[in-house]
């Protein structure tokens, strides 16, 4: 008959609740004094605060003692005596590292199980009991144990050294964020124009960051982040599997190497490189210069910082100073590079002259001040057309006034590109520039759909400032919501569309002596009775437009 493999040994698992009773018992203590300890004292809607307050704060405490919790269960793994010794038991491989697993995890949810049933005593007992909060904190709790323990006990399968594990833990955490905004900030460097601000999307794939953006509703106990927190505990046991399956095959002599599986080793070379030349390069060019455009700067310090991230990550696997034969996979990965930052910062790819097609473009939407978003078609080719001059422009001296603008395009395939350019113009040339052409189609297009929309009336404005320079000094006048919303109507409104008033801000701010402004506010209902308010500024160039000789009026009124 044959035998069957055991996934436990209670040896095992005891043993390690045993030895490493520190980690727990202090993990215990943590949470008690964040929760019960925390709720004596308080009132109830406090009590409610802090275990909204603990879902936060548990997202730390879970990921620290996540690694603390495998650098304590896994590390026999990392000495050569201790592996040796721990290989010649009479236990398989697959009971040793699940029995190891299971006591960790039982540290981490069992801390929060108690946690719990205090905290639930401590309530009934004050007679203010919100068992739902509760168990959503131990749900979510329990969930983001099992995701970081999985996380650190994959970590702890791809190194054999204690000391790397924790390095690896982090970056694994982060990877994807940082990473983002590094290569977001060579693009902008290189690439003329290039902007982004859809870092979100690649959130979900750095768990810390992710986990923070979901948060307990106070009215309601809702919890907002229980599909991704399923997810990420899924996650949390597909990777604990994957770490099961590579522990079968791990070399026991790989103990206190920097990289425990064989076929990491190349991956280790290629992400040590790439990573100090993103970090090395990108720090020393704004310490340097501080100014886009200058490539070849760039690539020397990328190619230094790569030179360094390579050897060293050769010099750890290989534990000796004796690295540089493997010089011909540098020069490979050197002239990959080369390539890329060359091709960029040139355009070779196109990508610093690229426009669309307006018949590609499903809508476009113009920042970052006032945001508004195109359909009509004419207007969609106008801007297409100072986008092209914009690019022209490129290599052109600032001119003394210098606004920026954010375009981004929602084309017919699904695909959104934004762009960022400066908007300069010299003093008193504002007539027939960009900006002015850019400034009326913008300020139309806002005029145009608050008019549409009528969300601006006498019962929604709330107040209204008038600020303005006299020739010696700022003054101000709040009107009334009456005189407000006439001014608005019958003078901001049509002086908008004519472009006599600036809703948006490209024109450059006005000098002292020309500088009025309206602030108007005013509030929006949204569902379930819940208003928010908004606001609109508005810039006054000309003094004998509409609302120019409206607010002399108002002046004068006040002046009398």
């Amino acid at each position: 008959m044959r035998s069957k493999t055991s996934f436990f040994n209670k040896a095992v698992f005891l043993s390690n609740l045993r030895r490493f009773w520190p980690v727990w018992a202090s993990c215990l203590m943590l949470w008690l004094i964040l929760l019960p300890v925390s709720m004596a004292g308080q009132e109830y809607f406090n009590h409610n605060q802090i275990i909204a307050i603990n879902l936060q704060v548990g997202i730390i405490v879970n990921a620290a003692y996540g690694i603390i919790t495998a650098m304590a269960v896994y590390s026999f793994m990392y000495y050569p005596k201790s592996v040796s010794l721990w290989g010649s038991l009479p236990v398989k491989r697959e009971a040793d590292f699940a029995s190891g697993w299971l006591s960790g995890i039982v540290m981490m949810i069992g801390t929060g199980l108690v946690t719990f049933l205090i905290s639930l005593i401590y309530q009934l007992c004050s007679g203010s009991a919100d068992v739902t909060k509760l168990l959503i904190w131990l749900a979510v709790n329990s969930m983001q144990a099992v995701f970081f323990y999985g996380l650190a006990s994959l970590c702890a399968v791809l190194t054999g050294s204690l000391f790397v594990l924790p390095v690896i833990y982090v970056i694994f955490n982060l990877l994807v964020s940082v990473l983002y905004e590094l290569i977001r900030t060579l693009l902008v460097i290189l690439v003329y124009g290039f902007f982004t601000y859809d870092g979100e999307i690649y959130s979900s794939f750095s768990p810390i960051v992710k986990m923070f953006t979901w948060k307990l509703r106070e009215s309601g106990s809702v919890y907002d982040g229980w599909a991704g927190m399923i997810i990420y505990c899924a996650v949390g046991i597909v990777m604990a599997i994957g770490a099961l399956l590579l522990y079968r095959k791990r070399r026991l002599e790989t103990a206190s190497d920097v990289v425990a599986i064989k076929v990491l080793k190349p991956v280790l070379r290629f992400c040590m490189a790439f990573g100090c030349a993103l970090v090395f390069g990108l720090i020393m060019y704004e310490i340097i210069i501080h100014e886009k455009g200058h490539t070849i700067l760039l690539l020397v310090l990328m190619l230094i910082g790569a030179f360094v991230g390579y050897f060293v990550s050769e010099m750890l696997m290989k534990k000796s100073f004796r690295v540089f034969k493997r010089w011909p996979g540098f020069v490979v990965y050197a002239v990959i590079m080369s390539a890329l930052v060359l091709g960029l910062g040139y355009d070779l790819f196109g990508l610093s002259t690229w426009t669309p097609k307006t018949e590609e473009v499903q809508s476009l939407s113009i920042g970052p001040d006032v945001d508004v978003e195109l359909t009509d078609k004419a207007d969609i080719a106008a801007v297409i057309d100072i986008h092209r001059r914009l690019i022209d422009k490129k290599d052109e001296a600032p001119s003394e006034v210098i606004m920026y603008t954010v375009l981004k395009y929602k084309l017919a395939n699904g695909r959104t590109v934004t762009r960022h350019y400066p908007l300069y113009y010299d003093e008193g040339e504002y007539e027939g520039s960009d900006a002015q052409k850019l400034d009326s189609i913008v300020n139309k297009e806002v005029a145009e759909k608050l008019q549409q929309s009528g969300e601006i009336n006498e019962k929604s404005i709330t107040q209204c400032y008038v600020q303005w320079y006299d020739g010696s000094e700022y003054k101000s006048m709040e009107i009334t919501s009456r005189q407000a919303y006439e001014l608005y109507k019958n003078c901001i409104l049509p002086d908008a569309l004519e472009s006599a008033v600036s809703l948006a801000f490209y024109r450059g701010r006005p000098t002292k002596d020309e500088y009025t402004t309206v602030y108007l506010e005013y509030k929006q209902r949204e569902e379930d009775s819940v208003y928010y308010y908004k606001s609109l500024l508005v810039w006054l160039y000309d003094e004998t437009s509409r609302t120019g000789a409206e607010l002399e009026k108002l002046k004068t009124g006040l002046n009398n």
